[in-house]
């Protein structure tokens, strides 16, 4: 009787096969990440310097529906000759893109709905990202205070809730798939 109490209670204390295998896995995804970004493609600027200029460009191209004269400057953001904002590398939305797919990559399903979140999700990121840069070159012009906060707190919430939203309808959908079949 007692030891099979205590089998019991080491069967309930026991991680899950299931969520074992995530975690796993998770953690290779990341040191992979890590490694590759570090070691090869940051070193080299890719995709970093490519995706500034696509986020760069694009914010621009907004700015440019509401305002008459928006250039760019290096990594500058001018509206009216007036110095708006930098969108450096860290800005890019690199990263958030990486944690979207990890998380994406991490869970089971067919390749085809997995490459169809992947594509909108990382289309979303990035033009969430075009529109984030443009309220704050926005907001940098007319009320800095503002600016400030919503660029430390209140961007990363919409932002990062985005992502959110996008892992909880891919898993949402995951058991749908699961109770169909």
């Amino acid at each position: 009787m007692i030891r099979e109490r205590a089998e019991h209670q080491k069967q309930e204390k026991a991680i899950p096969k299931g969520v074992a295998k995530f975690i796993v896995k998770a953690v290779v995804i990341f040191i992979t990440w890590q490694l590759l970004y570090h070691l090869i493609l940051q070193p080299s600027g890719i995709p970093d310097k490519a995706l500034t200029q696509m986020v760069l460009s694009g914010t621009v191209q907004m700015l440019s529906v509401f305002y008459s004269s928006v250039q760019q400057v290096g990594n500058s953001i001018l509206i009216g000759g007036r110095p708006s904002i930098n969108i450096e590398d860290a800005c890019n939305g690199l990263e958030l893109i990486a944690l979207y797919l990890g998380y994406i990559i991490l869970l089971p399903g067919n390749w085809k709905r997995m490459a169809s979140y992947i594509l909108i999700g990382v289309v979303a990121i990035y033009l969430l990202n075009i529109v984030r840069c443009s309220l704050l070159a926005y907001l940098f012009q007319h009320d800095i205070s503002t600016a400030n906060f919503a660029h430390k707190y209140a961007f990363k919430l919409v932002v990062y809730g985005f992502v959110f939203a996008g892992w909880m309808s891919y898993s949402k959908n995951l058991k749908n798939v699961a109770a169909k079949n």
